[in-house]
């Protein structure tokens, strides 16, 4: 079994059978949020016609929200591997480095001309044969995918879908830093952070803290703290003065917090 069906709404099945088909193929449609559930025998060809999707890596489910539509081919992982083997040397570097051992939940999405994907997204979504033939109909069109999304160095260009989402990741939690460090003098604003990012407040907190080891509100913290310790050690500004420009209004809560961060009460810091 290549996935795993989850609660509704999950994306349309084109093509295949959970229980006995190698490779299957689902339709996410336009207008809902839907998604499917992978597993780490499953290779997957995304064909994306507008929006973004998003990889869970925990749950291992790829998920798409309303106004996004696209196309997901999955293939049982020998299956995937069998079929290209042969060609390696004139395969997608990506496809190459997955066939050499790649531990990552392989999601492929191919950067296919524009007509041509719209062309493949449209025959396959709405199929124009019925009954015994459209086995064959789906298996010539994925095979088309295939040939027009996993070969060549560098005429179509594409990336695994998880390391795009990698980088995405990174590049929010950049952007999440650089809005803190610029604003430590106002509350915290979970919602205003995660907009600058460009992603959902839950998606923020759970990346962040993933890949950084801190909580949101404890980097803002340390940013906080670290500012206000360059202040002191200038000779320039009073405890309070420092305290005030990084965004405390208690004396008290700011001294707990600098003696979290730094060991020592700010005054003694200050005298250091």
């Amino acid at each position: 079994m290549t996935i795993d069906t989850l609660t509704k709404p999950t994306a349309r099945r084109l093509f295949g059978n959970p229980d006995s088909s190698p490779i299957e193929a689902f339709h996410f449609e336009a207008d809902a949020d839907n998604s499917v559930k992978l597993n780490r025998n499953t290779v997957t060809l995304l064909l994306s016609k507008s929006g973004s999707f998003t990889l869970d890596p925990d749950e291992q489910i790829l998920r798409s929200g309303g106004g996004d539509e696209g196309l997901a081919v999955l293939f049982q992982h020998h299956v995937f591997a069998q079929m290209l083997e042969p060609f390696r040397p004139g395969l997608h570097p990506a496809i190459r480095q997955f066939l050499s051992g790649n531990d990552d939940l392989p999601v492929f999405e191919p950067a296919l001309p524009k007509n041509l994907a719209t062309q493949l997204f449209e025959d396959m979504s709405s199929p124009p044969l019925s009954g015994p033939a459209l086995p064959f109909y789906f298996e010539a069109k994925i095979k088309e995918l295939i040939a027009f999304g996993c070969f060549g160095e560098g005429e179509v260009r594409g990336e695994f879908f998880c390391t795009r989402q990698k980088r995405i990741c990174m590049d929010r939690i950049a952007k999440a830093m650089e809005y803190l460090k610029t604003h430590l003098d106002e509350p915290l604003d979970l919602q205003r952070v995660a907009d600058e990012a460009g992603c959902s407040s839950s998606y923020l907190s759970r990346t962040f803290s993933a890949s950084t080891g801190f909580t949101l509100s404890q980097y803002f913290r340390k940013c906080r703290i670290e500012k206000a310790a360059e202040l002191l050690v200038t000779g320039r500004y009073t405890v309070s003065e420092a305290a005030i420009e990084v965004g405390y209004n208690s004396l008290s809560h700011f001294s707990k917090a600098f003696q979290k961060e730094k060991g020592v009460l700010p005054s003694r810091f200050e005298a250091a």
